[in-house]
């Protein structure tokens, strides 16, 4: 990997001509990447700030105020083809599960790590069975993907042999 200053490609801002554009698929964003996989992080307190987000997000305003756990698992699925996905799961304090959209959009908000705070045996079970459910949607989901993907193929197959005889 070369040396130098690298420039994070953005959308919002111009990028700095050059050889050494900083993407995640580059290899350094790559290493970077294996090398935060790789670490065992301890459970964290994060404040989100939802009140000074430049723009409105309804389903995150209605979470305003309230606590809960949270987990960011990343599903790699080895089929037809490579799949990566980050699967969030998260559920209140009341017990209500939040959506993948509604995570996604949490993380648009700015956030401040608080320290650690020790997770809840009762809570940790939620979130790891939760987190199963959603990863074996996650699954089915891109299978069926796949199947649809070589029913389509079979059907083009079909017809090239039907047109070449």
């Amino acid at each position: 990997m070369d040396t130098g200053t690298y420039h994070l490609i953005s959308k919002d801002r111009e990028n700095v001509p050059g050889r050494y554009l900083y993407r995640l698929s580059h290899p350094l964003g790559e290493h970077v990447i294996d090398i935060s996989l790789a670490q065992d992080l301890p459970v964290q307190t994060v404040e989100f700030d939802i009140s000074n987000h430049p723009t409105r997000i309804s389903v995150v305003e209605e979470l305003k105020g309230k606590s809960g756990w949270m987990k960011l698992s990343k599903l790699t699925i080895d089929s037809f083809d490579r799949h990566e996905e980050l699967v969030f799961t998260a559920a209140n304090d009341d017990g209500t599960m939040l959506d993948q959209e509604t995570c996604q959009k949490l993380f648009n908000c700015a956030g401040a790590v608080q320290g650690e705070a020790p997770m809840t045996d009762d809570a940790k079970r939620k979130i790891i069975s939760e987190e199963k459910q959603r990863h074996n949607a996650t699954v089915n989901r891109v299978m069926e993907y796949n199947n649809q993907f070589f029913r389509e193929e079979h059907v083009n197959a079909e017809a090239s042999l039907k047109l070449t005889m």
